[in-house]
């Protein structure tokens, strides 16, 4: 796979690999980007997060041609194995979720994570869910 070298670190962890492709000027993709960087010391415990931007990254195409995609937008995401086997994909039931703000996209986020956590427990998964939730 094309991510072989970034899978290796979710190999020694016996975490997964979580890819994001966004775009240069995409507000939902740097609010995602964002959110993962505030949340990367409980993320980081399951997951090697690889962020891939289109029209910046030369080999972003190589890495979305490895990877299912229905009709998308950006951003989209995937939690694969290490060897690329993909486990889960941001396209929920509604479509993609790009960076979950809804109650369904947070909901499909939470099942991903449900789907393909190792070492993450159940209160860490809810905190990630609940500082999705908009402010009131």
């Amino acid at each position: 796979a094309v991510w072989a070298t970034e899978g290796e670190g979710g190999t020694a962890r016996g975490g997964g690999v979580w890819f994001v492709h966004g775009g240069p000027r995409c507000g939902p993709g740097f609010r995602l980007a964002r959110w993962m960087d505030d949340h990367h010391a409980i993320l980081e415990k399951d997951y090697v997060i690889v962020k891939v931007m289109g029209g910046l990254d030369e080999n972003v195409d190589k890495v979305l041609d490895e990877l299912p995609r229905e009709k998308f937008g950006i951003p989209w995401h995937a939690i694969t194995e290490p060897d690329g086997t993909v486990l889960v994909t941001s396209e929920g039931p509604l479509g993609n979720i790009g960076m979950p703000g809804s109650v369904e996209g947070i909901r499909h986020l939470r099942q991903m994570l449900e789907q393909t956590v190792q070492t993450l427990t159940p209160n860490e998964i809810d905190a990630l869910a609940a500082s999705l939730m908009p402010k009131r």
